[in-house]
């Protein structure tokens, strides 16, 4: 029963996430200035659409496709340093697209020109032509980021590469059954299904054929070359705070070079990679006798 104003207790999960454990009830306001319990709204607050939870998933989620507020974060999520790495269109920008009916996908952000921007607010020859310089540059990153940058339902960073890997080209990906897609390493049945139902849904194919009319690569694999795989067969575990980089620029750095990345220590860990503040994941590396590796001795081992 959490309710808005609440004093909660938090605590640490798996060293890392916080989690809500409890509201402190005794510390609740009473009387008139008492919260109300809080009631899951039925209609999405942005569009009116019908919400929707799936089995026993926690999110709710507007199932409508033309929701203003998905379409905001889609776009944000394409255009995102992971995704497509299209410097320059961030939130107040898509925005005014939007409502300017400039960007109803991604497509239509390649059919942009300097005119259409100029009419936004400040946004000016300079700014347009840089953005429109980005939207180019974008065209030619490599398919992983195109994968990861659609959206799909559990696809992330490191499937996205993993997809690329073994396909090669979107237009094999959308082309794949649930067997082909199963037989990818890491790759299971929740995570095939929804590539599938993504691919094979009719907008999204309309969507996807716009993208390669727009010019954008559709082949190559995560770009990295057989010849520099000298972490494969070897499991890295990655925790508390690195000064240089992100974890997920460490995750990308290891897997470019062969290796793979998973979230807890066991006795199949190779190496440790251990930052600020590293919790509980360092004293069970110490108890399976798992290489630890400082920053800087990460960074020697990705020849950094």
């Amino acid at each position: 029963d959490l309710r808005v104003g609440d004093i909660v207790v938090v605590e640490k999960g798996e060293d890392v996430i916080p989690k809500v454990v409890k509201a402190v009830v005794s510390r609740r306001a009473r009387g008139s200035a008492a919260p109300k319990p809080y009631k899951m709204p039925t209609r999405c607050p942005e569009c009116s659409g019908s919400l929707d939870r799936s089995g026993d998933e926690v999110v709710w989620r507007c199932v409508n496709a033309s929701c203003p507020a998905m379409l905001s974060r889609r776009l944000l999520h394409f255009a995102s340093r992971r995704a497509m790495n299209i410097e320059g269109l961030g939130e107040s920008l898509i925005a005014q697209l939007i409502e300017a009916g400039l960007a109803r996908d991604f497509a239509d952000l390649y059919n942009l020109d300097v005119g259409a921007l100029e009419q936004l607010d400040r946004v000016g020859n300079k700014s347009a032509s840089n953005l429109l310089n980005e939207l180019q540059k974008s065209k030619s990153v490599e398919v992983w980021r195109l994968i990861h940058g659609l959206g799909i339902r559990h696809v992330g960073e490191g499937v996205a590469q993993l997809l690329a890997a073994s396909f090669n080209s979107i237009d094999a990906l959308m082309d794949s059954s649930i067997k082909e897609l199963e037989a990818v390493p890491e790759i299971g049945p929740i995570v095939a299904q929804a590539v599938q139902r993504f691919f094979q849904d009719r907008d999204n194919r309309l969507l996807i054929q716009n993208l390669k009319m727009a010019g954008l690569a559709f082949t190559g694999s995560i770009g990295t070359s057989t010849a520099s795989q000298k972490l494969s067969g070897l499991t890295f575990v990655i925790t508390g705070a690195l000064s240089g980089m992100t974890r997920g620029e460490a995750k990308s750095a290891i897997q470019k070079l062969g290796g793979k990345v998973t979230t807890s220590v066991s006795r199949k860990t190779s190496f440790l990679v251990a930052g600020e503040e590293p919790g509980g994941n360092a004293d069970k590396a110490r108890e399976c006798g798992t290489s630890i590796l400082d920053e800087e001795a990460f960074r020697k081992l990705l020849g950094q």
